[in-house]
């Protein structure tokens, strides 16, 4: 267990490392940046925790990192390509209003009336909360400021929700 923590401390402080940052913001296309970043993360975090606390005591941990980057990003057959790059390319380039369209109707979508009635009656008290959460203030980061809960836990916990809403009360005639 000790392990662990320390290797999420490492992973955390890389995550703000001015190094990592810069790493991420010289890859293209730019919208992709966010995800890359939080992909290499969650890389880190899947890998042995004695993996990568030898990596962070030999000094390797960067270049480890770098190459991890470089690996998801020029690759054609990488989990990052298939999940991201192809949804994308397929699409074309999506202009940032097209962006932000989309993110409104998601937003309206989770205030429906019928939503909002299966949210409160349906959904498990933490799942409940979440989701308020993030409807109020309207990212991951914000919940994990607000409530101490790690974004990747909030993000996962709104992804499921967001699904169940979608299979149970948008998909219902």
């Amino acid at each position: 267990m000790k392990m662990e923590v320390l290797r999420n401390k490492i992973v955390a402080e890389l995550y703000k490392a001015k190094y990592f940052n810069d790493c991420i913001n010289k890859m293209e296309p730019d919208y992709l940046r966010e995800d890359l970043k939080n992909e290499v993360v969650l890389v880190l975090l899947n890998k042995q925790p004695e993996t990568i606390i030898q990596l962070h005591a030999r000094n390797e941990l960067q270049w480890y990192v770098v190459r991890i980057i470089l690996n998801m990003v020029r690759s054609s057959s990488s989990p990052f390509t298939k999940q991201y790059r192809r949804q994308f390319e397929n699409v074309g380039v999506i202009k940032e209003s097209e962006i932000e369209c989309l993110q409104q109707r998601e937003q309206r979508e989770l205030t429906e009336d019928r939503v909002m009635h299966y949210i409160n009656t349906s959904l498990y008290w933490y799942d409940k909360e979440i989701i308020n959460l993030y409807i109020k203030l309207g990212s991951y980061r914000a919940i994990e400021k607000e409530t101490g809960i790690p974004w990747e836990s909030c993000y996962g916990t709104i992804k499921r929700i967001k699904n169940d809403i979608r299979v149970n009360v948008l998909n219902e005639n």
